[in-house]
């Protein structure tokens, strides 16, 4: 008989965290530097978020074919038309911070497929946080090692 004594902590993969603050360019650099499919950001309210490179990319790309300029980190100053474009692109950026759920690593997993409303294994996949009791993120979620 199989047995569901596992938790979600045994199958947790490190994720990079990322501050909500933290400009375009340093994102694209941790992107890079982790090779990370996606990055976990605090939001308001003790929730967390994700960004995917993929969505990331597609951003980019759509912002490059309107607008041709180099990809840096926050200007300090703005002339009014830089700051109209710069408040455009942050709200665009804003909107690609997927809300995620975060589990605690202590959750049997038999008990996390029992909070499931969906077939686990089906169409698009989540991307779920793992916390320890101190609400400190470990990691995602990965079943593929």
């Amino acid at each position: 008989m199989f047995s569901l004594d596992f938790t979600l902590n045994d199958f947790v993969t490190p994720v990079a965290i990322c501050q909500a603050e933290t400009d375009l360019r340093n994102i694209l650099d941790v992107f890079a530097q982790t090779n990370a499919s996606v990055l976990a950001i605090p939001l308001k309210n003790n929730t967390w978020g994700i960004i995917s490179s993929q969505k990331l990319l597609a951003f980019f790309a759509k912002s490059w074919q309107k607008n041709p300029v180099a990809i840096s980190g926050y200007p300090k100053k703005f002339s009014d038309a830089e700051n109209e474009s710069f408040t455009f692109a942050t709200t665009a950026f804003n909107s690609l911070i997927e809300p995620t759920v975060v589990y605690l690593s202590s959750t049997k997993l038999g008990d996390f497929f029992a909070a499931q409303n969906k077939d686990f294994f089906s169409a698009k996949k989540d991307t779920y946080l793992i916390a320890d009791r101190a609400g400190n993120i470990q990691g995602k979620l990965g079943f593929y090692r």
